[in-house]
């Protein structure tokens, strides 16, 4: 009995983790993606001088650099180093004031931006819908099952 207690606790611990981690990355994608997906409008608005936008694209990149070890656990290293270098050449674009760059850039980061999107809803449905109840109905009485017993 004892160690039935002990694995429900693990197994609960753990999926707990997971939602939570989940759920943060879930919050931190939505805020960047508000952020980001306003910016092509923005520099449409702003062809002439986008360096005014500067500030913004600032923003994002202090976001970005703030959250982005909270991505380890869901995506590759590469997807994440593509999105920091676009985030990069885009401070160096909106600074010289290069729109072309900029704007192409920018769709980059959209396109970056939904793909984390996706990958993120793809992870949280598989782990809600797939992996609780298979974890839960086969794998903890499995454990249970071939555990030596606990003195």
């Amino acid at each position: 009995m004892k160690k039935t207690i002990i694995i429900i606790i693990i197994a609960v611990l753990l999926n707990a983790f997971a939602i939570y981690e989940v759920v943060n990355v879930s919050n931190f994608n939505a805020t960047l993606q508000s952020n980001v997906m306003s910016l092509p409008k923005k520099y449409e608005e702003n062809k002439s001088n986008i360096s005014v936008l500067t500030e913004d694209v600032k923003i994002i990149g202090q976001l970005w650099e703030d959250n982005e070890n909270k991505l380890f656990l869901i995506f590759s290293h590469k997807d994440l180093s593509a999105t920091s270098d676009s985030i990069n050449r885009l401070l160096s674009y909106t600074e010289n004031n290069d729109y072309i760059n900029a704007y192409v850039e920018v769709k980059l980061l959209v396109s970056y931006v939904d793909k984390n999107t996706s990958i993120i809803q793809f992870v949280a449905k598989a782990y809600i819908n797939d992996m609780i109840p298979k974890y839960f109905d086969n794998n903890i009485i499995t454990i249970v099952k071939n555990m030596p017993p606990i003195r």
